[in-house]
């Protein structure tokens, strides 16, 4: 079940699943239709036998997908990411802070002279992503999954509460987050 719904938190699998429930609400809204239309048996049965379950089917996808989406976003959250997969790019916006609880992720610079140049390595206890959340600016980097990854996830809006109300917290972010921006500074030059 949980690797279920950890596929579901996935935009592109999320996507795919509305797609699907969008197919199927469509064909019973057309078969709906017919038979409304051709008051015959045929059209008939197939509203019986069809589209009355492609609604349920549909809408149970759709509600499962949002459920997820919704609980995903607040609170607290267990992923995964597999050898390789980026977990964000430089630019996008920022959702979530990550904690790494297995696994090593690699923050990943990306200028048009030298390609793609690794500037940190980060291992179980780290965190990464926050730099976004507290500047409400874009994401400043690529963060992509070496090998495979545990993480937590805190959502921006749960985040800015603990970073606003826990002095020690916000400290030690605080901190971290002026080392990081230095080493970018420093990098480019």
């Amino acid at each position: 079940m949980y690797a279920l719904i950890a596929k579901l938190k996935k935009p592109r699998v999320a996507r795919r699943i509305l797609f699907a429930a969008e197919i199927l609400v469509f064909l019973a809204v057309c078969l709906t239709i017919l038979a409304v239309l051709k008051l015959h048996p045929i059209p008939l049965t197939l509203f019986l036998i069809i589209a009355q379950p492609f609604f349920i089917i549909g809408i149970v996808l759709y509600i499962i997908v949002v459920v997820v989406g919704f609980l995903s976003h607040h609170g607290t959250s267990q992923v995964d990411f597999a050898p390789g997969e980026v977990i964000f790019k430089k630019g996008d916006k920022g959702e979530f802070i990550y904690t790494i609880i297995r696994g090593n992720v690699e923050i990943i610079e990306e200028t048009p002279e030298e390609g793609e140049k690794v500037i940190a390595v980060l291992g179980q206890g780290d965190y990464f992503g926050e730099m976004a959340l507290i500047s409400d600016s874009p994401r400043s980097a690529m963060a992509r999954a070496v090998n495979s990854v545990e993480a937590m996830t805190i959502s921006r809006d749960d985040f800015k509460n603990l970073h606003t109300y826990l002095p020690a917290l916000k400290e030690n972010i605080d901190k971290v987050m002026q080392t990081r921006m230095s080493g970018l500074k420093t990098k480019d030059t």
